[in-house]
Parts: structure tokens; sequence; C-alpha cells
């Protein structure tokens, strides 16, 4: 009887173990490591997303690791200190975590990375590249102009010719082209992410060679502030890029939001709440992202209001299929 008492009370001791192991407690806490300042507005978006956790009572902390030599260390420092949910902004601070995970796995095995806006293909468990894909607000961006112009010509600014700046180019091409297949949208660069001369260049640069254009968007990171001063200054409609930027200019009707800062919201509590983020997890409107500001969408002809309204019911429903024809092979599968 005694050993079977022993018996009895060894397996509940190991069965309340492992439950214990896998109901570990987690922590509102996590921090945000970033490969550079955080100085742009799509800084400031991701950042945001870190205030409102704040506000619900997370423990929230922001590292700027300034130099290459500090990402690693940054890494491990936060581990170290007892974080378990770390955000990463920039694709060089995710590739020292895929080089260094046969080491720091074994050691941190609880801790759990979300790469921002990243497309970086990796096989890691404990991480989720999570992008909060541009296309779908870039093509309701296209759709909003080619329903605004009067030449039926518009234009669009990126920064560099990248697999990022293609999903924002070819969205808007694409809500373009499906509010009205005979608008033109002609395609320009700044060639620097941080310069806003070479913002004001690209646009002066757009008008010489293509007269007819209306409307102006960009999607140039902060050489993307010159294109709206250089918008401002020719009275040119523009459409400001990764949060609301009607307060840089009047001639700022429409923007194309990045809502990153409710990717790193939902994330954080869908990983609170022991929900499966998976290696790869887009960040579209099916999973809650807002495509507009009703700032900017109170401010169109009401005639255009009801296209837009009818377009977002659309998509939500499934009905309509933003990736169609050419532009299929931009559908994420995740």
């Amino acid at each position: 009887m005694k050993k079977l008492i022993s018996v009895l009370l060894i397996t509940t001791i190991l069965f309340s173990l492992s439950i214990s192991l896998a109901e570990h407690e987690k922590k509102m806490e996590t921090c945000l490591i970033s490969a550079g300042s955080m100085a742009a507005v799509f800084d400031q978006k991701i950042w945001d997303g870190f205030e409102m956790l704040e506000e619900e009572g997370w423990k929230v902390t922001l590292i700027e690791a300034l130099d290459t030599a500090e990402y690693e260390e940054s890494i491990y420092a936060m581990a170290e200190a007892g974080m378990e949910l770390i955000f990463l902004k920039g694709d060089a601070l995710a590739s020292i975590v895929i080089d260094i995970a046969d080491d720091f796995h074994p050691q941190f095995p609880n801790i759990h990375f979300i790469f921002i806006d990243s497309y970086i293909e990796h096989e890691l468990e404990f991480a989720t590249s999570a992008p909060a894909d541009p296309y779908e607000p870039s093509f309701f961006g296209g759709f909003v102009a080619a329903l605004s112009t009067k030449s039926n010509e518009i234009g669009w600014i990126g920064r560099m010719d990248t697999i990022n700046l293609a999903r924002f180019r070819n969205g808007y091409i694409a809500g373009a082209q499906y509010a009205n297949p005979d608008v033109k949208v002609n395609v320009g660069f700044t060639g620097d992410f941080v310069d806003p001369v070479k913002g004001q260049e690209a646009v002066y640069a757009m008008v010489a060679n293509y007269p007819k254009v209306d409307i102006i968007a960009h999607a140039a990171y902060i050489s993307g502030n010159g294109v709206i001063a250089a918008c401002e200054e020719i009275n040119m409609p523009c459409i400001g890029c990764d949060d609301w930027q009607g307060n840089m200019g009047k001639t700022v009707f429409w923007n194309t939001l990045k809502p990153v800062d409710l990717l790193v919201y939902n994330f954080a509590k869908q990983w609170y709440a022991n929900e499966e983020l998976g290696i790869k997890k887009s960040f579209n409107i099916a999973a809650g992202a807002i495509p507009y500001d009703n700032r900017d969408f109170e401010a169109l002809p009401e005639e255009i209001q009801e296209k837009v309204a009818k377009l977002l019911e659309e998509v939500k429903a499934g009905t309509v299929d933003l990736f169609y024809g050419e532009f299929a092979k931009y559908k994420l599968d995740y």
C-alpha cells in the first residue's frame, strides 16, 4: 500500500510539474530594441503601440541600438533582465537572432521575438516575422487618388526600389486601376531614406517629366517630409504615409497608414493570452488593421466616401480581392 501511495505521489508531483511548466506565468512586460534612433513618423507609430500597452498596465522599455556592435549586446541585456517578449525593429537585429539562435534559445527558452514589419525568412519557433502589410492601405490610397484626379494622371514617390516598397507601389497602382482602368500612375524615387531635400527634388523632377500629374503619394520615410513640403509649395494634392500627416501641409488630403501601433498592441496581447503567433504573421485588414484615418475619410466628397466605405466592407466580407489579376503575386499566404 505504501509503495502504491509513493507511486501515486510521484505521479502527482510530475503531473503538477508538467502543468506548471506548460502554464508558465507570463508578465505584462515587453520591450522594443530598435536598430537606430526612433526619429521618423513610422517609428513614433510603432512606439504608439507600446504606449497603448502601457496604458493598460504593461511595463515597456525602449532600447535604441545606435551601432551594430550594440545589437547582440542589447538582445542579451534584455534577456538577462527577464524580458520574455522582445520586439525588434530592423532586419539587421532579426538576423542577429537567427545567427545566435542555437546558443541563445537554450539559455532563454521562454523568450519570444517579434520582428516588426519584417518579411525575413527563418525557421525559429520562438520568433515571428510580422509585416504590417502596406499593400492594402496603399490600394485604398490609389483608389482615392484615381477617384480624385482631374487629369487622369497621378504620381507615387518611394525612397528606393525594395521588396517592401514594391508592396506600397503596386498596392497604389492596383487601387488606382481598380477605380479607373484608364488612370496613369507615374513612379519616382528619392534615392535616400532620411534627406528631405531629396524628397523635394523628386517632386520637382516628377512635375517636370509628367506635367499632367495632379496628385502625388509618397512612401519615402523621412525623405517623404520633403515630398510633402514640395507639394505644399506648388499646391499639389498629396498623400502622406505611415501615420496621419495632415498636420504637415494643407495639401495632404489622404494618408497611407501602416498600423504598426495596432500590430504591436494586438500581437503582444495574443502572446500574453498564449495564442499561436507562428513564424510568420501578416497584420492586414483581416487581422484588424485599419487602412485609413477617419479624418481623411470624413473630408472626402460624399460620393467618394460612399465608394471607399463600400470597398472596405467588401474587403472585410471577402467579396472583393485586392490582389486581382497581375497583382496576385503580392498576396501573402500568412
